[in-house]
């Protein structure tokens, strides 16, 4: 991508960026008294617009207030303290009428102002504190925090083809989240302050209209246990208010994956999992950890990335569609993955109904949930499959590639 396109693409980022706000903004003024205040002062503009009207125009001034849109005209000059002196009342009672409205019109337009300028502020300060109501929608939910926080954002950012929304849910010091937002300021960033594994404070960040959750693991004082019971809780949570959100947890301690599975977690991520596997050809193989380092950061050369194959390709065989990537794009076909039929919560509890079972039944009954229905879908990875593998029509391909191809 060149210099030009990378900043044409830069300011239509921040063009739909402030669109979005605008709208917002719109929507949030809408809610309050701001337009019924607005239409006080429209009616008082009109009235007194009328009357001075019909005065002058029989009695006086005919020549200035010749129609009802110059009678308006004045009006408005007039309330918004402007005066031009182009037209002026000249009989008795239309002076009499120009002193109520200047006097009407300006409280009117005082407590128009003074009450967008509170809810304006009212709004910001509620914004920082992360306590006002999130309108994003197909948006990316990151529940915790810890020092991967940053490379998850970019992450997201630029591994999504279209401009995705990020909500922060956390408890972390307002200057922290503030510098954060401050490094993503051509993001749609949004904080929510308080504990992820309350549902209040998952609506609070519209979880049911979220394409993603992501839940990191929060090392509290060394507390594996409890960071990672509070993953499979947060885990269960989404899952009653949403059961299509995909949730992707991260998890200290590895024995705890079949808990967080039963949660019906979509991916599941064990922090450190892949250090011993670093270290070990780091010794013996440094090339491997190399090309390891090159894929997984968002910021060196070739990375992998998940794109849609063109339906021409599909019932056609794998050996075809990675000679189309290889020639068209110089990426490299390396799997295909698609996300199967979903599961039943029964599907993924255990035949001794343990006490961890019950747990999960309950949150799902608590909730309103139907057990019995699908609550996720199971995701079938191949890797390096035979040439002659046929590419399914749910198929998508994962490539290494320097950018991401647009589908």
């Amino acid at each position: 991508m060149s210099n030009e396109q990378s900043k044409w693409r830069s300011a239509l980022k921040r063009f739909r960026k402030g669109f979005r706000r605008l709208k917002r903004t719109g929507r949030f003024l809408w809610e309050t008294n701001i337009p019924r205040l607005a239409m006080l002062l429209l009616v008082v503009m009109f009235v007194g617009a009328t009357m001075v009207g019909v005065i002058e125009h029989t009695t006086g001034a005919r020549d200035q207030f010749g129609s009802l849109s110059d009678a308006v005209w004045w009006a408005l000059v007039t309330i918004s303290t402007v005066g031009y002196g182009d037209k002026v009342p000249v009989t008795g009672w239309g002076r009499i009428l120009t002193g109520v409205l200047i006097f009407t019109g300006m409280g009117c337009v005082s407590i128009l102002t003074a009450t967008i300028a509170s809810v304006m502020t009212a709004r910001r300060i509620k914004e920082g504190r992360g306590l006002e109501q999130i309108n994003f929608k197909g948006h990316t939910v990151i529940c915790g925090w810890n020092r991967n926080v940053e490379r998850v954002i970019e992450g997201i950012i630029q591994g999504t083809a279209q401009e995705m929304g990020v909500v922060l849910i956390n408890e972390k010091p307002e200057e922290v989240i503030n510098e954060m937002m401050f490094k993503f300021r051509d993001t749609d960033i949004k904080y929510v302050r308080g504990d992820f594994v309350q549902e209040s404070v998952l609506r609070r960040a519209n979880l049911s209209e979220a394409h993603a959750a992501i839940i990191l693991a929060e090392d509290r004082e060394g507390q594996q246990g409890s960071a990672d019971d509070r993953t499979i809780l947060a885990t269960l949570t989404i899952k009653s208010i949403e059961p299509e959100v995909k949730v992707c947890a991260e998890l200290l301690d590895a024995e705890n994956e079949q808990h967080l599975r039963r949660a019906d977690a979509n991916e599941v991520i064990t922090s450190g999992a892949f250090s011993g596997f670093l270290l070990a050809n780091a010794a013996v193989a440094p090339g491997v950890t190399r090309a390891v380092q090159e894929l997984l950061t968002h910021d060196l050369g070739n990375k992998f990335w998940c794109t849609h194959i063109p339906s021409q390709y599909v019932d056609r065989p794998f050996g075809e569609l990675s000679a189309y990537f290889r020639k068209k794009h110089q990426a490299i076909l390396i799997g295909l993955v698609r996300e199967e039929g979903g599961m039943g919560l029964d599907d993924i509890l255990t035949d001794d109904y343990s006490s961890i079972d019950q747990f999960i039944r309950e949150q799902f009954d608590e909730a309103g949930e139907n057990v019995g229905k699908d609550v996720g879908g199971r995701i079938h990875l191949t890797v390096n499959p035979n040439d002659e593998a046929p590419i399914g029509e749910q198929d998508q391909a994962i490539i290494i590639a320097q950018q991401r191809i647009e589908s």
